[in-house]
């Protein structure tokens, strides 16, 4: 099993291990494009659930994904996922959504992505208003913010992020969607 993580920061582990928000920033990763720092993904709570259900995470999210760099990058993501021979459940991070046509373009986007894939969680990180969604019968939706929930119990500890900690007292709410 396969666990393709989209979404933003709070979805990818962004500043878990380290300082750095995008791999092209560590002197380490010179050249690297603007992806997660591969330091900090070890630190994603659905890499402490992949972990839990062996399955492979691969993360194509990073600091500052908006929904506009998610859709220009779906052909991209549907080519990976295909390329697997393996069950993939997709986890897609919803970020603010900042245009009227946000929401279509969201729903578009899940609908493509739940064509290709066994299974589709779906929760929202920095969009903090609910959202009433159309979504596939393969797609599960957790109704609220992961910043706000984490926010509740802990405190950003680099740069706005939370910890490996914080992010490990996620794996309750997602479990009882898998």
């Amino acid at each position: 099993m396969i666990f393709y993580n989209i979404g933003d920061g709070y979805s990818s582990g962004c500043c878990t291990d380290n300082l750095y928000k995008i791999a092209q920033d560590d002197p380490k990763y010179f050249g690297a494009r603007d992806v997660e720092h591969p330091d900090n993904k070890p630190g994603s709570f659905i890499n402490h659930l992949g972990e839990l259900y062996k399955a492979r995470t691969i993360t194509v999210g990073r600091h500052n994904l908006t929904m506009k760099d998610m859709l220009d990058n779906l052909e991209r993501y549907e080519s990976e996922i295909q390329s697997h021979n393996d069950q993939v459940m997709a986890w897609i991070g919803i970020p603010k959504l900042t245009e009227d046509t946000d929401k279509q373009y969201l729903e578009m986007f899940i609908q493509r992505i739940s064509n290709i894939v066994h299974k589709v969680i779906v929760y929202r990180t920095t969009h903090m208003e609910s959202l009433d969604l159309n979504l596939p019968n393969n797609v599960t939706f957790l109704n609220e913010s992961i910043v706000e929930t984490l926010s509740q119990e802990h405190k950003p500890y680099r740069r706005g992020y939370f910890d490996k900690e914080a992010n490990k007292s996620l794996k309750g709410s997602f479990l009882k969607l898998l």
